[in-house]
Formats: structure tokens, sequence, C-alpha cells
């Protein structure tokens, strides 16, 4: 039993699989926050998010992709027509190489 065990965890290290060691991986956790617009780059394909957060505003990166799914008023609008002062909703995943936007929805 003990050589059967020895055998899996050595097989789960080596294969990369293992559950408990330390490594990046992608965070697969969809998250929201809101707040208002501060800067819109249309040619990086990013937005930036002021929010505040405990006693402090907070700005946050998104990069928005061609999958990020952006609305208002129920219509599918580009990111050419979001403005700097749109108060958005963002629902987004990432990790430490940057947070994807998954979609993005303009409040009126």
């Amino acid at each position: 039993m003990k050589n059967i065990v020895i055998f899996i965890i050595v097989g789960m290290v080596f294969s990369g699989t293992c559950g408990f060691c330390l490594e990046t991986t992608n965070d697969n956790f969809v998250r929201s926050v809101t707040g208002e617009v501060s800067k819109v780059d249309w040619v990086g394909d990013k937005i930036i998010v002021r929010t505040f957060y405990g006693n402090d505003y907070d700005e946050i990166t998104f990069v928005a992709g061609d999958g990020t799914i952006i609305t208002k008023s129920d219509n599918n609008i580009s990111l050419a027509n979001i403005n700097t002062g749109d108060k958005v909703t963002v629902k987004y995943s990432g990790d430490l190489t940057g947070l994807q936007a998954l979609q993005i929805v303009v409040r009126q």
C-alpha cells in the first residue's frame, strides 16, 4: 500500500498535476466589480475602472479582448462606445498576468 501511495505522489509531482504544489495557474473564478470608467485605451483594448474598496478608491485595469461582451441598455456595443465617467459593472477572471474582462455592462 505504501508503495502505491508513493508511486502516485511521485507521478503527480513529475506530471505537473500535483494539487498541493505551488505553481502559477489561471484563476478560473469569475468575479465582478462596479465602478466608474477612469480611462479607456481603445488601441490596447484596455479599460481602467475606479472603484471604492474599503476606505479608499482603487483603479483596476482590465483587458477587453474579442471575447468580451459589452452591453448598454441590453444592446451590444463596442469598447469605442465606452466613455470616461461611465458607470460599469465588469465580470472578469484572471491571474498575476492580468485581468480579462468577460462582460462589461454600462449602467445608465
